[in-house]
């Protein structure tokens, strides 16, 4: 008759792989990846409100993917492209012109994106009257 093995051996085994997976930036056990699709709510300066949506993909700390917004009727769509560090930084850069790009900066809480958002839209000069 085979004595069974005492499960004490394997407990530092799995537990170094469970730390390498953990620690490893392809594979997160614990927390949220960023990689997927979000959608939420935007509110701008001037008191309007859009409806966003990014697919998004990460690979190490590269951020890539595409974007869309509806924003006043009007549907813009994009691409993404930024860094996923303590804090997300994107560039959303619209497919057409003259529409400029957008500089969000964002925190991953859980499953929730937070952050602000900028546009460099260029000053218009007025014609005098």
């Amino acid at each position: 008759m085979k004595r069974p093995r005492p499960v004490r051996r394997w407990v530092p085994v799995v537990l170094a792989v469970l730390m390498v997976l953990a620690s490893s930036s392809c594979a997160r056990i614990f927390g949220t990846s960023l990689s997927g699709t979000w959608e939420g709510t935007f509110k701008s300066s001037t008191g309007g409100s859009g409806i966003l949506l990014l697919d998004l993909e990460v690979a190490g700390g590269d951020v890539s993917g595409t974007w869309q917004s509806s924003f006043t009727g009007a549907i813009v769509t994009g691409t993404v492209a930024g860094i996923a560090d303590e804090l997300i930084t994107l560039q959303l850069t619209p497919t057409a012109l003259p529409d400029c790009p957008y500089n969000v900066v964002a925190e991953l809480s859980r499953t929730k994106l937070t952050g602000t958002y900028s546009s460099d839209e260029p000053v218009r000069r007025r014609r005098p009257r």
